[in-house]
């Protein structure tokens, strides 16, 4: 690599890490964070989870660190906050791995940087780096093994060291979220990109991936306090959250997906698709550069957007990883069509723009979206109100207290046991019904706080002693 590269390279981390944190949402990014962090002040206060979920099999690794920061100093209070100073920090440091890999398929550093910039601006991406979920930093683990494994196939002075160094960094990202195993087939399908195929080769293109699942699956079961088998959670999960067909077909669901990429970059990556396939006069070597390109986008993207798209629980940071090969292919395809990379970055910042205006903001970080600083602004605003309900309901003075609602329910739940000195949890039915009993310490804090998830009776609307709230209206019903 050449001295401008090393410095561009360094800027765009720096750059990264300094967008990334100064625009990073204040409080929990969505529900499924505040549930991350209420197991982790579970496990640690109990030595058990409340439930055993998707989220405590999928991410031990991340638990564990959760775990860790809190019995060490971290105070409940200060959890969100380094949560999201993680995500921007992981997410910065998956931009050198994402332009070494990117620099070895495209061959120069002037379509790497231009396939970097392309991504980092993908919704799914970009609002990953905004709040604390494990998929960014497991993102940064994969794509530095992708890079080691790369430069072990190119045959490097190093490649022996380069080799465990894939190996370790997969382990990470498979121990930090399962399901970037999704993405295990661009391993294999790198090989052809970069050298000739072997037995040897592709023997360890598969076993990379296979290690990354192993790691999850014994860290899971031997550091911890999972009750079920991972194949009956396995069958549980799947009655919870089954494959349906129609779910591809469904307008909703689908903009899912769209807006994960937006859909002027999706419409520049099929264009792009075909320059990278058709002949059109290029060299033999060009043409199966880019044709492996090709494939290799094929097996790193697919097998994760067709899975999440067929399950209704679909989020647009399912795809964050599947994306990545998109955006070089995109910078690849426009090369091959425009010629000199002057031209090329010119095509792509017109591609961006209008990306970026393709889509109105939206307030759900779920649904994803092209308008990004819009809808980030909207996302804080939504955050705002559930925090605030959250602390409305803790500080209210009341004996008993009971909390109804869905999505919203982990912030009230959190905002409760953060200001208490000890607490227990008592289960009636799982994922539905629970009660917290609590040390009343600080003022308002109650003694007991029943959890009515969903639209189930209440009883307790009657009883006057209790105190009700609507986790979602932040106000009672």
């Amino acid at each position: 690599m050449k001295r401008w590269e090393w410095c561009l390279l360094g800027g765009l981390t720096l750059l990264a890490l300094a967008v990334h944190t100064t625009f990073r949402i204040r409080g929990f990014g969505e529900q499924d964070e505040a549930r991350l962090a209420l197991y982790a002040i579970d496990w640690l206060e109990h030595g058990v989870f409340a439930s055993d979920t998707y989220l405590n099999r999928t991410s031990p690794l991340y638990l564990l660190g959760l775990r860790f920061a809190l019995s060490h100093g971290l105070s409940h209070a200060d959890l969100p906050d380094a949560m999201n100073l993680v995500n921007a920090g992981f997410g910065a440091l998956s931009v050198p791995p994402m332009f070494f890999l990117f620099r070895r398929l495209a061959g120069n550093g002037a379509h790497a940087f231009l396939g970097v910039g392309v991504y980092s601006v993908a919704p799914a991406y970009f609002y990953g780096q905004g709040y604390g979920m494990p998929h960014i930093p497991s993102l940064a683990f994969y794509l530095t093994s992708l890079a080691c494994f790369g430069r072990w196939l190119a045959g490097d002075p190093s490649h022996k060291l380069a080799l465990g160094a894939a190996a370790l960094a997969i382990s990470f990202a498979g121990a930090l979220k399962a399901d970037i195993a999704l993405c295990g087939l661009a391993f294999p399908a790198l090989v052809p990109c970069l050298t000739t195929p072997t037995p040897r080769r592709l023997l360890t293109a598969c076993a990379l991936p296979a290690l990354g699942v192993a790691a999850a699956l014994v860290l899971s079961r031997t550091c911890l306090p999972v009750a079920t088998s991972t194949a009956r959670f396995a069958a549980e999960w799947n009655e919870q959250f089954p494959f349906d067909l129609r779910a591809l077909f469904d307008a909703g669901h689908g903009r899912i997906t769209l807006y994960a990429l937006g859909s002027v970059l999706w419409g520049a990556a099929a264009v792009a698709l075909y320059a990278c396939l058709a002949r059109r006069g290029r060299s033999d070597t060009e043409v199966t550069r880019t044709r492996h390109l090709a494939r290799l986008t094929g097996a790193w993207a697919l097998p994760t957007v067709l899975f999440w798209g067929m399950i209704w629980a679909h989020a647009a940071r399912h795809l964050a990883a599947a994306l990545v090969p998109v955006a070089l292919l995109v910078v690849v395809g426009t090369s091959s069509l425009l010629g000199a990379w002057p031209r090329t970055a010119a095509a792509l910042f017109a591609v961006l723009v209008a990306n970026y205006f393709s889509g109105d903001a939206t307030s759900h970080p779920h649904r994803a979206g092209p308008r990004l600083f819009g809808s980030l602004e909207k996302m804080q605003t939504l955050t705002d109100h559930f925090m605030k309900s959250g602390v409305d309901f803790a500080e209210a003075r009341a004996e008993r207290k009971l909390l109804l609602g869905s999505g919203a329910v982990p912030y009230c739940e959190y905002a409760v046991i953060a200001r208490a000195r000890h607490f227990t949890r008592r289960i009636t039915t799982p994922g539905t019904l629970w009660d917290l009993e609590l040390d009343a310490a600080p003022p308002g804090t109650p003694g007991l706080v029943r959890i009515r998830r969903g639209p189930q009776a209440t009883p307790e609307r009657a009883d006057p002693r209790f105190f009700v709230w609507n986790a979602e209206t932040g106000a009672p019903p």
